[in-house]
């Protein structure tokens, strides 16, 4: 939204409100401090074009997370939360196979 110069408000406050009331964590608490408790089967897709969630950033959430069961799986291409769109075939692939592992 800030790159586009749009407002935060009210759109930020309410995902911040959301995430507290479900999961019981503020955001600005961020996943390293939390998924290392993590104990869930959990599949981390990403794209290595992803200018908003770095690779190497994953790299070190999936070396940090607690879970046994975990996968990381990379895309070559696609920008943040747009795998499906740029690779529908694999990503659905590594979906299914994941969930049928678990």
């Amino acid at each position: 939204m800030i790159e586009l110069n749009r407002p935060t408000f009210p759109c930020m406050n309410f995902v911040h409100m959301w995430m507290k009331i479900y999961t019981g964590h503020k955001m600005t608490r961020g996943p390293l401090n939390l998924i290392q408790k993590l104990d869930h089967p959990i599949l981390m897709l990403h794209s290595r074009e992803d200018k908003y969630s770095l690779p190497s950033r994953a790299e070190e959430l999936y070396a940090l997370c607690g879970s046994k069961s975990k996968r990381i799986v990379w895309f070559p291409h696609g920008g943040h939360s747009q795998l499906r769109y740029v690779d529908k075939e694999t990503y659905d692939q590594a979906v299914s196979e994941f969930i049928a592992k678990i």
